[in-house]
């Protein structure tokens, strides 16, 4: 058999550097095959099945992020009432007007919670003397005072009074008389107790904080009488619950809703 020019011979003995460089390559094999029988970590299957192993994680962490912005805008970004009134009526008072009255209070109030703005609210309440069948002055003019609505308002008025967190009413004769009774109570038969002058009001009296006789600051006799608005309000009055009665509110808010009676009528006397 004829040999190529120039082919180097085939070794005929390994020498020990040869030897060692197979057993690295050996080696190296090995490792790899090693490597390749070897499972992938735990971390690398739940990474490429992610949802599978975190689908319930994933979703209670979005959940409640969508919560924390909530409450993050709720404490940053809403405006928050320096004031809010409780407005009790027999007569049924519109949007526009309720809206109206809540302006000229705001022309005379202060930023009590200090946050830049001025903002009133009024929470009104439409409670219509329960008729049995009469007609009413409501928005829909000419239907029934129904049982619910006498229920839904019952409610709603015990709950506002229950929890007492707002001293500032504006209210009329009708209501007036109406927590009079509350005051003067029941008989087991559900008959009212008759109101004398020991039944004890749940408003305080006005004369020493805005001039007026006795525990009720008619509007008629503060500068909202002087506004577009004042012209409707005659049947109105501003009182004031006693502090005792109130529940835990804001460190000197009881003495704001004070001023505030005082701002009415020291404008009016300007």
């Amino acid at each position: 058999m004829n040999k190529k020019p120039n082919q180097p011979e085939a070794p005929r003995y390994k020498t020990d550097e040869m030897l060692h460089d197979e057993a690295i390559k050996r080696m190296e094999e090995h490792e790899k095959l090693k490597a390749a029988e070897k499972p992938a970590p735990a971390w690398k299957k739940k990474a490429e099945n992610y949802w599978y192993h975190y689908k319930w994680h994933t979703l209670f962490g979005a959940v409640m992020a969508v919560i924390l912005v909530f409450v993050l805008k709720d404490i940053f970004f809403t405006t928050r009432a320096d004031v809010t009134v409780l407005m009790v009526s027999r007569k049924y008072y519109d949007a526009d007007v309720i809206e109206a009255l809540t302006e000229s209070i705001e022309m005379h109030a202060g930023d009590f919670n200090g946050d830049g703005k001025v903002y009133i609210i009024i929470d009104y309440i439409y409670y219509p003397q329960k008729s049995g069948g009469e007609e009413t002055d409501a928005p829909d003019s000419g239907q029934i005072i129904s049982g619910q609505l006498d229920y839904t308002t019952d409610i709603k008025l015990s709950t506002v009074i229950a929890a007492g967190s707002d001293p500032l009413y504006i209210i009329d004769d009708g209501i007036y008389e109406h927590f009079l009774q509350m005051a003067a109570g029941y008989d087991s038969e559900g008959n009212p107790m008759p109101i004398s002058e020991d039944t004890e009001s749940m408003f305080v009296t006005l004369d020493e904080i805005a001039g007026a006789k006795g525990d009720r600051l008619q509007l008629s006799d503060t500068v909202i009488a002087n506004s577009p608005v004042g012209s409707g309000l005659e049947d109105l009055s501003f009182c004031l619950r006693h502090k005792t009665s109130m529940s835990g509110s804001q460190n000197g808010y009881y003495e704001y809703c004070m001023e505030l009676l005082k701002a009415f009528t020291e404008a009016t006397a300007a």
